[in-house]
């Protein structure tokens, strides 16, 4: 299916099968160091798998990890770690890393997918462009539709 371009739904709006929350290796165990369009996402929307996502950070993560967390009351969600930490720019190389673990557990194929458009923000600090063609490359060619969400 082709990647379609989510121009006015937010992430929590589209009720996607599975939902890919962008993250960083490291919180500074600070609440308000998540990205200004993250905080609601993953405090009110999926706080069990920001909970899961801090439990694995104390062990340590790298750029590019992923973790996929089953839901029981709706969607699915993807943690990917896209960047070192708060004051970094969002890397394309783990997000690259990230996605063909995703590809390599067949996502694409199993589940229609909310994924955010990194750099749709200036404070994302990397090319939207390079994201949506990353994206498209790993993820576009799936049995399943991939939402590119610009309202992250």
């Amino acid at each position: 299916m082709p990647m379609k371009i989510e121009k006015t739904l937010n992430m929590r709006e589209l009720n996607a099968e599975l939902t890919i929350l962008p993250m960083h290796a490291k919180t500074m165990q600070k609440p308000l160091t998540l990205h200004r369009s993250m905080q609601d996402l993953c405090f009110n929307d999926y706080p069990h798998a920001y909970s899961f996502y801090k439990y694995k950070e104390k062990d340590g993560l790298a750029r590019g990890d992923f973790f996929l967390l089953d839901r029981i009351d709706g969607g699915d969600v993807g943690i990917l770690v896209a960047r070192g930490d708060i004051r970094r720019k969002f890397d394309l190389y783990a997000i690259t890393k990230g996605l063909r673990t995703m590809r390599e557990l067949n996502l694409h194929n199993k589940y229609n997918i909310a994924f955010p458009a990194l750099g749709f923000y200036e404070e994302d600090q990397i090319n939207i462009k390079n994201v949506y063609k990353t994206v498209q490359k790993f993820l576009g060619d799936g049995k399943k539709d991939v939402y590119f969400v610009l309202n992250y």
